[in-house]
């Protein structure tokens, strides 16, 4: 489900043939972000260590990550070609690459970014439900209990409780460790350190591989969002975009087309900044046939509905799966038949 300028994440644009490696144990992907670039201005990137199971938002970010590499790959490929043939002047070259750019580059590192939206949203949730249990008010002899434990710990003296957690952490019983850590550590005098260590253990004891899972989801994320933002900036680099936005005077340089078969063509002479990059390149992120959705409350229950066209009339029918996976939530029926008229 995507607000106007979101989409969601399209057909896989890139082939694991470019990984050192692969998962299942292997490494998947390589150490910098241009192939076989070397020296102090070659931009590092991580290679990929995990193994996520299918179906599950560490295998669309491994997607997204591999994507964003042979993205790059592909576009590299075109402007060494366009280069080579002899066909083009410096600034055909740069319309060549540019279009494809457009067409192909971005709009594929656009599904990576949405993948790694979406990612951050179902993590979010896992990392939510991986936490201690509510207090039970209702249980007030344990309340208590924890109340005398985390006492008993805060009158010791500094380097008695030192000793006594560095003793016994790995032995406390679950009792001890619950009043330590459902509390800050100023509470029970605890080290901060210690105190982490015990709620690791607690949440590993109460979610098991749970922990792990997210943990890794969570280093994937940070991965992907990286590889894909700088993919997309090394293409932008390529094509010599500028930072930032244009001085005011110079705003009209580069008017946003309407029309998406319009060729790359900055002005000649003239500066292309980010943002006119960004404003161009929006419209060939949306994809034109995108369904419109709107939410629907009716009843107790929240609905998305679609809107269905047909020769008697349009009509809101109830999204399907993929009208869910393809739309795009537009905040007026204006902004989707403009988006639909670009």
């Amino acid at each position: 489900m995507r607000t106007m300028n979101e989409v969601l994440d399209g057909e896989p644009s890139g082939s694991l043939s470019l990984a050192e490696g692969s998962l299942n144990g292997k490494l998947l992907g390589r150490s910098t972000l241009r192939r076989g670039a070397t020296g102090p201005t070659a931009v590092r990137i991580p290679v990929w260590g995990f193994a996520f199971q299918p179906k599950t938002p560490g295998s669309r970010l491994e997607r997204a990550y591999v994507d964003a590499l042979s993205t790059l790959d592909e576009f590299e490929d075109l402007a060494t070609t366009a280069r080579k043939s002899g066909k083009f002047t410096d600034a055909g070259i740069v319309q060549e690459i540019g279009q494809h750019a457009l067409a192909k580059s971005i709009p594929a590192l656009h599904r990576g970014r949405e993948t790694v939206r979406k990612a951050r949203l179902e993590i979010a949730v896992a990392r939510a439900k991986i936490a201690l249990p509510a207090i039970d008010k209702t249980d007030a002899v344990s309340y208590l209990r924890r109340l005398e434990i985390r006492g008993h710990l805060a009158g010791m003296s500094e380097d008695k409780r030192r000793q006594f957690i560095s003793k016994n952490r790995g032995s406390l019983e679950p009792e001890w460790v619950r009043a330590i850590v459902e509390m800050s550590p100023m509470m029970s005098g605890v080290m901060e350190s210690d105190h982490a260590w015990l709620l690791d253990r607690e949440l590993r004891r109460l979610h098991g591989a749970a922990v792990d899972e997210t943990r890794d989801a969570e280093l994937a994320l940070q991965t992907a969002e990286n590889v894909v933002g700088l993919a997309r900036k090394e293409i932008c680099k390529d094509l010599g975009i500028l930072p930032g936005s244009p001085p005011k005077t110079d705003a009209a340089n580069m008017p946003k087309p309407r029309d998406i078969n319009r060729p790359f063509d900055p002005t000649p002479g003239t500066a292309l900044f980010q943002s006119q990059f960004d404003e161009i390149a929006e419209i060939y992120e949306i994809p034109h046939d995108a369904p419109y959705l709107k939410r629907s409350n009716e009843g107790m229950a929240e609905v998305v509905r679609v809107l269905k066209h047909a020769p008697g009339g349009s009509t809101w029918a109830a999204a399907t799966d993929d009208d869910l996976e393809r739309g795009i939530f537009y905040p007026t029926l204006e902004a989707y038949q403009d988006r639909r008229a670009a």
